[in-house]
């Protein structure tokens, strides 16, 4: 049976929240006009443009939409001065060009000329052009017209490099170019077609222009070097007139002007300084920081003895709300966001209200209604490759890259223990036994291990050394006296708990990413790189039943509680829900930006959870 007949006629998966957001990259956060009290966030996350309508200072109402139309990913944004259009760029051969219009949420035009990237887009003062510029091999300045989407015309850039791009903000047809040691002024001709480059003069130093903003007068621009300070350059006779400390080490990711001379800028280590640039040696004022890149800084205001404050946003994928006081930059975090693959998601048994996931060195806890974070595990340095809940509720184990099984209190997040050299080249699956005391483990080295701990102890009961691949799954069976590990090596094979023997072994040309027993114990679902959805004898290995249930790899499969029907995503980013006994698609959504790495059915069966490899968390209404 074909894929396109099993899944026909399917119904819409009920999405009933979203939580992910963007800022890996510079300037890949932008935020639109909109009326009074509001506040409208764009961002890129994966292949989707994210529109995040917020009211209340702190969001405490939330609207998002998707903007979807490209099939790569998206490595550029920008967004109009009337916040009426969004320009994206994705990262493929033809490094497509989406052009939106932000009131309408539909695609404008589709722009193509630039060759594999495009490294930054900007929109005139007046929303009239956009300017982009491709990325290193593409060296090509382009100026487009936003209504019609015609091509206006296009120069070679000298230097083919990593450049910062900023439209004037009075004159629609000059922009400021800086990159590696220069910084000019292009003046755009629009009825010739004909573009004329200003040189500017930084000095006896070269410098190295990581980002770029100019002044409400287009008297002044301010450039965030490599070497970690600002200059500012008048823009009249391109001489650099001022620069302030050395101030930002990792470099001046971000430059944004406010008003009266004052300047915010961000560096690649998190710091975030106020500067003062009215004399020829700038002051800081006030000083801040948060964790991880700055990438993007916006919004707020600066009034003469008011209350200062803007947003930024870090490559760690958090949102924070800035409040000058004093000589202090104080930053609440508003949204905090996995910025890596989401590598697994977990219930406790029997309690629907709190699950658990793991991305990169962290482990949140989230309540399930809200999406609320409710604690933040940290493992600096290691990346957490799977977890589980102990049965009882009491614990979360979980498995890192350096080999090392972790304990932790779920009400705090406490550490309980470490596993040292659980396995040697990291722990890629674990689940908990319905003993408390007892939980198996999988790793890169094809081993399967049972152990037994206690409060101040954790012994190896059997080491199981059959595959001859990384262990991708490990699932308890649903009477609790067997399990199955999936690796692969094309096998899975199923294990007595208590003689540690194996019972049956599954076999396939495939990579088993995933294995789940039905409820009934007597069947196991499996999933993996050859496309198929497939149920097995749980006694005797043999394969029961297969069908194609997706046109490119499968990562993962869910099998409701009362195993009524399962849950299957890959990389084709689409869930589907299946009827157990018809083996027939009955829902399908797809929502996801990347490709979905894991899947989970809430204990109470109304809500299906997908992650992906974006950091996206997603809550479906069953």
């Amino acid at each position: 049976m074909c894929v396109s007949q099993t899944i026909m006629a399917t119904k819409e998966l009920r999405l009933k929240t979203f939580h992910g957001f963007g800022g890996k990259r510079r300037r890949s956060v932008w935020q639109a006009a909109c009326l009074e009290g509001e506040r409208k966030t764009v961002y890129a996350v994966g292949t989707h443009v994210v529109v995040r309508r917020e009211t209340g200072q702190r969001g405490e109402k939330t609207c998002i939409k998707f903007l979807e139309g490209h099939t790569g990913t998206v490595e550029s944004l920008a967004v109009s001065p009337d916040g009426r259009y969004v320009a994206s760029a994705e990262k493929n051969p033809d490094a497509l060009i989406l052009v939106w219009d932000l009131y309408e949420l539909r695609i404008l035009h589709k722009l193509k000329l630039h060759v594999g990237n495009v490294q930054t887009l900007d929109f005139s003062c007046d929303s009239r052009f956009l300017a982009s510029v491709g990325c290193v091999g593409d060296r090509r300045l382009v100026l487009w017209d936003v209504q019609t989407g015609t091509l206006i015309g296009g120069k070679d850039l000298e230097k083919d490099d990593k450049v910062a791009l900023k439209s004037f903000t009075q004159d629609p047809t000059r922009y400021v170019l800086g990159g590696e040691g220069h910084l000019g002024i292009w003046n755009m001709d629009v009825q010739r077609k004909q573009f004329a480059y200003e040189h500017a003069v930084l000095g006896g130093v070269q410098r190295n222009i990581l980002s770029l903003d100019i002044d409400s007068a287009d008297e002044f621009a301010y450039c965030g070097t490599s070497s970690g300070d600002i200059v500012k350059v008048c823009l009249r006779s391109r001489q650099l007139l001022a620069k302030s400390p050395p101030v930002f080490p990792s470099g001046t990711t971000v430059v944004k002007c406010k008003e009266r001379g004052l300047v915010i800028g961000g560096s690649g280590c998190g710091k975030l300084y106020l500067l003062d640039f009215f004399g020829k040696q700038a002051q800081v004022i006030s000083k801040g920081s948060v964790e991880g890149e700055i990438t993007s800084i916006f919004g707020g205001e600066f009034n003469e003895g008011g209350t200062n404050h803007f947003f930024c946003t870090t490559s760690q994928c958090t949102y924070f709300h800035c409040l000058v006081s004093g000589t202090k930059i104080r930053c609440e975090r508003l949204v905090a966001s996995h910025s890596g693959a989401i590598n697994d998601i977990a219930f406790a048994d029997n309690f629907d209200d709190v699950f658990a996931t793991c991305s990169q060195e962290h482990i949140r806890l989230w309540e399930l209604t809200t999406l609320r974070e409710l604690v933040t595990i940290v493992s600096p340095g290691n990346e957490c490759l799977c977890i589980t809940f102990t049965r009882d509720g009491k614990s979360i184990l979980s498995g890192w890259t350096d080999g090392v099984v972790r304990s932790f209190i779920p009400s705090s997040g406490k550490q309980r223990w470490t596993l040292n050299d659980a396995h040697k080249s990291g722990v890629t699956a674990i689940c908990s036994c319905s003993d408390s005391s007892l939980f198996v483990t999988g790793g890169r080295d094809g081993n399967v291990r049972v152990w037994k701990m206690g409060p101040t102890y954790q012994k190896l009961l059997a080491s199981l050394k059959e595959h001859r691949g990384s262990i991708n799954d490990v699932c308890l069976s649903g009477d609790g006296k067997r399990f199955v590990s999936a690796a692969s090596d094309g096998s899975c094979i199923v294990w007595d708990l208590d003689t540690h023997r194996r019972v049956s072994i599954l076999q396939e040309d495939s990579f088993f990413a995933s294995v789940r027993y039905h409820p009934d114990n007597m069947r196991l679902v499996t999933v993996g790189s050859n496309r198929r959805l497939g149920y097995w004898s749980s006694a005797t290995g043999e394969q029961q039943r297969s069908l194609e249930a997706s046109e490119k790899e499968l990562s993962t499969v869910a099998v409701s509680p009362d195993g009524c029907f399962l849950v299957t995503g890959g990389a084709d980013r689409s869930v589907h829900v299946w009827d157990y006994r018809t083996m027939r698609v009955t829902h399908s959504g797809n929502a996801h930006m990347g490709a979905i790495t894991k899947a989970i059915v809430s204990p109470i069966q109304q809500h299906v959870i997908t992650v992906d490899a974006e950091g996206g968390l997603f809550i479906w209404g069953i």
